[in-house]
């Protein structure tokens, strides 16, 4: 099973800069583009996905932006080159799907665009998270022009285990897909929060995004050593 671009299912808009961390990625690779989402992490860092970066030769950052098909006045346009993927990303495993895109300059922080804190521990379990992103909000439609919100519960691995098997270890978290709720076609690469704090980063889920299974996600906190190591961010 091929990681699918996800989306936002069972959702509703968001208040209008409600989630000031979301970044939207309009993605270039040398035949053709991409959509996907991402989160600030400081005035100079977008945290993703590296299925959403693998092979790209750039990415238009667009930060502090509702409706992405408006110009707004108060999102932030920037064109980055200075990409890395995680060096262990594996396609076949869906493993270590974390990227880190550099601003050529750091942005200027306001009510509209601000980061995002990174989770330090803990499994989560239980625990209400909210997933925020563009992706769509059905199998049949296209990206979402306004950013759209979902709150999701956060499964046991086990339990995740019996819809995906051995792919799923210790660097992935997952979320309910009760009621049809969940990520989707647009979605990847865009931040999974708890309580304020980024736990995880849209990775995968079924090819049919209304199936109501799980949506899984990279685990930021077994990367915080690797996204340290690559931007001085530390956990908070």
């Amino acid at each position: 099973m091929a990681p699918s671009e996800s989306r936002i299912i069972g959702g509703l808009e968001v208040d209008r800069h409600s989630v000031p961390y979301q970044a939207a990625l309009f993605i270039e690779f040398s035949r053709g583009r991409s959509f996907c989402g991402g989160s600030l992490i400081s005035h100079s860092h977008v945290l993703t996905a590296a299925h959403c970066m693998h092979k790209a030769k750039l990415v238009e950052v667009v930060l502090g932006a509702h409706d992405i098909r408006k110009n707004e006045t108060s999102q932030f346009h920037v064109t980055c080159e200075d990409i890395t993927v995680h060096p262990e990303w594996n396609y076949q495993k869906l493993e270590n799907d974390i990227a880190l895109i550099k601003l050529p300059q750091p942005v200027t922080l306001n009510k509209y665009i601000s980061p995002v804190s990174l989770a330090t521990s803990g499994s989560f379990v239980d625990s209400n998270a909210l997933l925020t992103g563009w992706g769509k909000t059905s199998d049949l439609s296209t990206v979402s022009n306004v950013l759209n919100q979902v709150n999701l519960p956060i499964l046991e691995n086990e339990r995740c285990k019996s819809f995906y098997e051995d792919i799923i270890n210790n660097s992935h978290i997952c979320t309910s897909g009760v009621e049809l709720k969940g990520g989707c076609n647009g979605d990847s690469g865009g931040p999974l929060v708890v309580d304020g704090h980024q736990v995880g980063i849209v990775s995968f889920g079924s090819n049919r995004c209304t199936k109501g299974y799980p949506t899984v996600f990279t685990r930021v906190t077994e990367f915080a050593d690797w996204i340290s190591k690559n931007c001085n961010v530390t956990r908070v």
